[in-house]
Order: C-alpha cells, then structure tokens, then sequence
C-alpha cells in the first residue's frame, strides 16, 4: 500500500535515498462541544506498507481528538522496500504512530497487537505524542501487546515511546523488548518537583514487561526524560526490581502489580507459552481474525475455535501473510485446528517485478502468525410448523438468529433441486427423505438431510 517518490529526500543525499510513501491508515478526527464525535479503527490487519502502519497524525490545523484503536493487528511496516538506489538499507517505519503538531484528546489505544518480528532494523515500534511540543491529554493505552527489538540483530529499538502523556494512563499491557520497554518523554510538562508531580499525570500498573532469555543482564525498562523549566533536560533509566532501591515502583508508586521477568521464565508459566486471540467481525458473521504467540516456537500448535465456529460446519484458514492463498483447503471443524507455524512463504507483493527497490517480504517466524478464519456461522435445526419444514438459526453462542444476512438456500429431493431453492422452508412436502444446503457468501455450507414420515420428522 504505497509507492517510493521518484525524487530523493534531498538534493544531496550520498545514496540518492528515496521517500517512501502511503500509510496503511492516515486520518483525522475533532470532537467539539457541538458533536460528540467519535472515530473507531477496529480489527483491521495492517502490515507490509511502505511507510507507517497507522498514522494518526497531523500538522498544527489538524485534529487528534476521540478516536478509539481498539484490537487492531499492525506488524512489520515499511520492511516492502529499500530506502535507497544502492539497495543498502531495508529499514521499517512506525507501526502505530499517534500525535502531531497539536495536541491531542481523549484517545483510547486498547486490545491492539503491535509488532516486529523482522532482522531489519526500524525507526520505531509504537509512538504516542508526537514530539516535544505537544501534549497527549486523557490517553488510555490498556491491554495491548507491543513487542520489538526481539530478533537478532534489530535489538536496538524499543517496542514503545510515549512523550508528553498527561492525565493518561497505561495500563494491562505487555511489553516485550530487549533493551528498553517504554522510553517517557517529558518536556517543560510538570511542575518541579516531578519526583512528586508524576504519578499523578501517568497512571501505569497490571502491565508485564519481558525481555530475551539470551541476555545476561536485566534491562532498564525505563527510559524517563524530563526537561526542566530551565530548558535543561534530566535523563534516568529504571528497572522493576522489587525491593531495589532507587527503582521504578519505589521512586514514583507506579507498576506496584506489574511484573518483569525474562522470556524463558515467562513460558514456563501455566498458559502462558502460546497465546490464540480469536477476534470474530463485528460486521459479517463468518469471519474472524486469529492472531498466535507461539514463544516457544512450536513448529505446530493445535487450538480450537469452539467459541466461534459451530461442530461440523465448514472453514478454511488463511494465512494472512499468504493473502490471497486458493490453496487453503475448506475442511468440516471437529474441535481442533492444528496449524503450521514454521518452513512458511509470504505472497508475491504487487509490483514486485516493476519496481527495483521492492523486496519480497520474509514472513514471521514461529513465534507470531495472523489468520482470517471464514466459516459457516450458523447451526441449523429443522423443524414442522403448519405443515412445512422451516430452518432456524443459532450462532457458535447459542443465541437464534432471525433472517440471517449473506445465506442462500437449496432443497433436493433424490438428488433433484426443487423449484423453491431459495427459501428456508419448504411447502407441504411429501414422505421422503430430503437435502438442506445452505451456503454462505464464501461459498462454505451447512448440509442437513432430513427424513419425513406421516408428516413428521424421523431423522436429521
């Protein structure tokens, strides 16, 4: 999604380096005391663009305000192509970035996973404020997952920097880095003393920060700057350690329930070395977004989708980083899904062959996949009401579902498609033995067959 200008980023760069463009979302938002206006990002999967994943930003005239990311998958941005004619830098952009150059309002980042899983160096995983001038005022970040700086050798940048955050909070998430996990920047924004001052504009607890198992230190997790009405700036690095003097929790009352903890200790935690998020569309039923943890780099993990797909009704997996793949085969779900985590190819990228400074794109390793699950959503119970077969509905929860959207409907009869095929209820039939197919607009069915005897349901 996007393109590389033709034009260098300036006349006399050594390399004749190129300006890459087109986030996967660029946009907007005011929120004024006339309109309650509210903008929602949901679910989306962005990865792979040739600049930053999300880019919620904008110049002084611009407005920040009200928005709510919430659940988003955002991985591996701008690793599409290199930045240069010498092809020497393949470098990735901003996954998230919120902030501009005014401040911003009331914006909520919750249940969103944010990632780089990639040897490529980037400019940064998760940024929320812009820069020094500006202010984030009301943020929630809360039960996200950020990670960065975890492959070899792209250690260097951290999964989170967060500037000038006031009356915010952060709250549920989890961290994983192997330098820093979360650099705070604070320029002329509290009044001295900030020891005292700066617990009460950043709320931070129930948060888990991890680091690689192959590192022989503890970081420090915080990285705190804070630029005194001097102009002079102060900076400290904290850890977690509980009962160290002089760290993080002790010094500001923060994180008093956080946790810190390497990677390899982390997973050996009951239930905590493979993580499924199963997020189904809030608008077409049938589809769903699986994103995988996989920390101990299984080859395969076997999970179930029991709480969105119904037994015995069709699905098919796809592998997100392999879109559009007509290979993935539709099978009828019996509990588990076992799923492939290692030896697998991302998709040719449009382009690719017109444009010398693309690159083929590496998918992830074990330890991270996304899926979109389409399937039938629906049971199918049959029932005689007044002398016809008439098909209700109920969703993977059980709940009945009235006229359900996107379905087309098909009635045999030894074999035989009967005139009225598109209804869900079939007229006045005889004693025989019939066939209910209904199909949804992936082309994935229920088919139920049902024996009719003295006008009555015998079987199906």
């Amino acid at each position: 999604n996007g393109f590389v200008a033709i034009k260098p980023n300036s006349p006399d760069a050594k390399q004749g380096n190129y300006r890459r463009n087109g986030p996967g979302i660029y946009t907007h938002n005011r929120d004024d005391s006339l309109f309650h206006s509210e903008k929602i990002i949901k679910n989306n999967i962005i990865f792979e663009q040739f600049y930053n994943g999300m880019q919620v930003y904008g110049s002084e005239n611009a407005h920040i305000e009200n928005f709510k990311i919430l659940d988003n998958t955002v991985f591996n941005n701008g690793l599409i192509c290199y930045a240069d004619s010498a092809k020497t830098g393949l470098s990735g952009y901003y996954n998230i970035i919120v902030g501009g150059n005014a401040d911003a309002f009331r914006n909520k980042i919750n249940g969103n996973q944010v990632c780089f899983f990639s040897k490529s160096d980037a400019k940064g995983n998760v940024k929320i404020g812009y820069n020094e001038k500006h202010i984030m005022h009301h943020c929630i970040i809360d039960s996200n997952i950020f990670v960065a700086g975890v492959t070899y050798p792209a250690w260097h940048f951290g999964p989170l920097v967060i500037n000038n955050a006031l009356n915010s909070k952060f709250t549920g998430n989890f961290i994983y880095g192997n330098s820093v996990a979360m650099h705070l920047y604070y320029y002329e924004s509290l009044t001295e003393p900030w020891h005292g001052d700066f617990a009460k504009e950043f709320s931070s607890d129930y948060n888990t920060y991890i680091y690689p198992k192959d590192k022989n230190v503890r970081p420090d997790y915080f990285l705190f700057f804070y630029q005194a009405k001097d102009k002079s700036t102060q900076g400290f690095s904290y850890n977690l350690f509980k009962g160290k003097p002089g760290n993080w929790s002790d010094t500001f009352g923060l994180d008093k329930h956080s946790m810190e903890m390497n990677i390899a200790d982390y997973v050996k935690k009951p239930g905590k070395a493979l993580n499924v998020i199963i997020t189904p569309d809030d608008f077409e039923p049938g589809m769903a977004k699986v994103v995988i943890f996989n920390w101990d780099s299984l080859p395969e993990i076997k999970t179930d989708l029991n709480k969105i797909i119904p037994t015995g009704n069709e699905y098919r997996f796809i592998d997100i980083q392999k879109y559009p793949d007509n290979t993935a085969a539709i099978s009828d779900y019996n509990e588990n899904v076992i799923i492939k985590m290692t030896g697998l190819k991302a998709s040719v990228p449009i382009g690719l062959k017109e444009t010398s400074v693309m690159v083929q794109p590496e998918h992830t390793d074990a330890r991270f996949g996304v899926y979109w699950v389409q399937y039938f959503p629906y049971s199918v119970d049959l029932k005689m009401k007044e002398g016809n077969i008439e098909a209700s509905f109920k969703d993977a929860y059980g709940k009945e579902v009235q006229n359900p959207p996107f379905l087309r409907y098909q009635w045999k009869k030894d074999r035989i498609v009967l005139e009225n095929e598109k209804s869900k209820s079939l007229t006045k039939p005889s004693n025989a033995i019939y066939e209910f197919k209904v199909i949804d607009d992936n082309n994935l069915h229920k088919t139920i067959k049902v024996k009719l005897a003295d006008g009555r349901i015998v079987e199906g």
